[in-house]
């Protein structure tokens, strides 16, 4: 069976330690994007073995920096991967077509939590799985992954290559286990049992506000309650 993969890669500049070389460098052993973007490219020749109609197309996130060259396949997005990830769903929406999402994380991104509610609840009503890749803690990007049904990995070591033929490229893949979807308060960055929610952005707040701090939009509080 065919398979339609859109990969989000993190490229923020300020999120990678910069390096010229497209290896790891032998002393540091540092994960550099040139060589994620390569095996990358590698697991784009391993899908067209796999099946001849599989098709991947990357989203480089680069914040506000523009990237001059970018290998075949890619699309630059000026912002960070949950832009480049809800560009990503518009994408399937508008196409109608299967597919699914493989989100790359270097570092995590200020008040993502609050993007990624709303691209969860995108992605469960496209049944678009969005599987996860970290190099660091991104627990926001563990509950997206395993709110849609895909799977997250940790990346540790520098055995890239492996992780992607090995977990990403199956087409049965391992599922990401159940996790608790205790969400953050707006306000106060805090995780929260009960909470008022904007129905407009969905953001989510301990206490009733005036109005959304992140929309403008103004709450109001049902009379039935």
């Amino acid at each position: 069976m065919a398979q339609n993969l859109i990969v989000i890669l993190d490229a923020i500049k300020s999120h990678w330690e910069v390096q010229q070389s497209s290896f790891i460098d032998a002393n540091t052993q540092t994960l550099t994007l040139p060589l994620v973007i390569n095996a990358l490219k590698a697991l784009s020749f391993a899908l067209k073995i796999q099946h001849s109609e599989n098709y991947m197309q990357i989203y480089i996130a680069t914040g506000n920096t523009l990237v001059p060259e970018l290998p075949e396949n890619c699309k630059a997005i000026q912002g960070t991967i949950w832009k480049a990830t809800a560009r990503a769903l518009c994408y399937i929406n508008s196409a109608k077509i299967k597919a699914r999402i493989l989100v790359i994380q270097k570092s995590v991104v200020p008040g993502e939590q609050d993007i990624a509610l709303n691209l969860m609840i995108a992605a469960q009503q496209l049944k678009t799985e969005i599987d996860g890749l970290a190099f660091t803690e991104c627990e926001v990007l563990a509950k997206t992954s395993a709110f849609s049904g895909g799977v997250f990995m940790r990346q540790n070591s520098i055995g890239i290559l492996q992780t992607l033929l090995q977990v990403y490229l199956p087409i049965n893949r391992p599922r990401t286990p159940k996790m608790h979807f205790k969400p953050y308060c707006n306000c106060c960055n805090k995780q929260v049992d009960r909470a008022y929610v904007c129905s407009s952005c969905l953001a989510i707040y301990c206490f009733l506000q005036p109005n959304c701090t992140k929309c403008f939009s103004r709450l109001i509080l049902p009379d039935c309650i």
